[in-house]
């Protein structure tokens, strides 16, 4: 194992940070102060987002539309008993 003098650790770190502050600041020239990476999974969560509201939607629309047949049946079965009491009365 080497052993580094502190100067030539801290040196060494500034370096680092250095390049990578330069790759930032390439990057961020390029992409015109977009980050790829974000751009993209920000672009997933927006399309996450659309697919949950419309499967969200046609679901909703769905138990409508079943609840409405429903009550519908219900008040012709009930409207054709009514017809039914009112014809064997006469």
């Amino acid at each position: 194992m080497e052993n580094y003098s502190l100067k030539e650790i801290i040196e060494q770190r500034f370096s680092e940070m250095g390049t990578h502050l330069i790759e930032i600041k390439n990057q961020t020239i390029k992409t015109n102060g977009r980050v790829g990476s974000l751009e993209r999974s920000r672009a997933q969560l927006w399309g996450a987002i659309a697919v949950l509201i419309i499967l969200g939607g046609a679901i909703i629309s769905l138990s409508i539309m079943a609840i409405d047949n429903k009550i519908q049946v219900s008040i012709d079965k009930a409207l054709a008993d009514r017809i039914e009491k009112i014809e064997y009365a006469k």
